[in-house]
């Protein structure tokens, strides 16, 4: 599953960000990722941590509220890190 998930949250991003015209936002939240995975929050916002870390995406400094009514980080591609 953690490999799956890694891979998915990656391509979602690539999608975001391929052509303009995309269906999920292309700076989203972990939670919004997880709903278009149709994948628990909990396993993806481990895979949105990696990505940070690795430095493929950075945070907009935009918050959106999640389904728990909290603020969540809103995340975008680094330049050219996942292509």
């Amino acid at each position: 599953m953690k490999k799956y998930a890694r891979a998915a949250v990656a391509l979602l991003f690539l999608s975001a960000t391929a052509g303009g015209q995309a269906t999920p936002p292309a700076q989203p939240t972990a939670d919004e990722i997880a709903n278009d995975l149709n994948l628990s929050v909990l396993s993806v916002r481990p895979r949105v941590s990696e990505l940070k870390r690795t430095g493929k995406i950075k945070q907009t400094g935009a918050r959106r509220k999640n389904e728990s009514g909290m603020t969540a980080t809103v995340w975008r591609t680094a330049s050219g890190a996942l292509r």
